[in-house]
């Protein structure tokens, strides 16, 4: 058997499952772009969002579908940190009804 074969520098053609699991999504330096907004709505929806920007989601939708006094009245939480998407979904369905998930979409370029 070689003797390099397990070395650091010859990695293993099978990588570990968890280095396969993204981190959690962070919000982006500037604008948040297209792809960003994408990865909200497809994918697993177990994947963990940082609490901060989750709120930042919510907000942002709230203040598109029914307007920025309602977006700026309205208190959004959540209870851990990170938080799953599936808990965001069900926030933006709670707050803003199904114009929240097609704002959601649009956002990520897969809305009308």
């Amino acid at each position: 058997m070689d003797a390099t074969a397990f070395s650091p520098s010859h990695p293993s053609s099978d990588p570990s499952p968890a280095a396969l699991v993204p981190g959690p999504i962070t919000m982006p330096s500037g604008e948040a772009s297209q792809n960003w907004w994408s990865q909200l709505s497809q994918g697993d929806n177990s994947r963990l969002i940082e609490k901060s920007a989750a709120i930042f989601v919510c907000k942002t939708l709230l203040r598109e579908v029914l307007g920025a006094l309602v977006a700026q009245a309205t208190m959004v939480d959540f209870q851990t940190d990170p938080v799953v998407l599936r808990d965001l979904h069900n926030a933006i369905q709670e707050l803003a009804g199904p114009r929240g998930w097609s704002a959601l979409l649009r956002k990520g370029g897969r809305g009308e």
